[in-house]
């Protein structure tokens, strides 16, 4: 983990989170900026999966993950100086595995909440109350 010394990496889904720091073996974020149009921010994390905590209960797993819906997850990067700044915050868009039998690794491709959701249209009433949430928070509640 020396490598990731100021960096957080966790999940959240439906009220339940877990730190994957330890597991990281790298991550790249990718962030797009066109005129006129918003930003789009990928995320690309490579998990070690030698311990065999990410295989799926369907390929025989009973790991820490193995019934963990990847694709209703929110993955955040943050900066662990006590700034509680995000990198990057989104949900997860594709999981794989890759096994040789010697190493065991799983990626994780992410985007940002924005671009996962901007093709479905929905429409927001506020009750008067504000409250505060993330944005998986917010796109479950919708």
């Amino acid at each position: 983990m020396a490598t990731l010394a100021n960096y957080s990496v966790s999940t959240s889904r439906n009220g339940a989170s877990h730190n994957l720091t330890g597991y990281v073996q790298g991550f790249q974020q990718i962030a797009r900026c066109q005129i006129g149009r918003a930003s789009h921010f990928d995320a690309v994390i490579t998990l070690s999966n030698q311990t065999g905590d990410f295989t799926p209960a369907e390929g025989g797993g009973t790991g820490t993950f193995a019934n963990w819906e990847w694709f209703n997850s929110e993955i955040r990067i943050s900066l662990v100086a006590g700034s509680g700044d995000h990198i990057f915050e989104g949900l997860v868009t594709d999981f794989r595995i890759v096994d040789d039998g010697v190493r065991s690794a799983v990626t994780l491709t992410c985007e940002d909440w924005l671009s996962v959701t901007q093709s479905n249209s929905f429409t927001v009433i506020e009750g008067g109350a504000t409250t505060e949430q993330s944005p998986a928070g917010f796109i479950y509640a919708v």
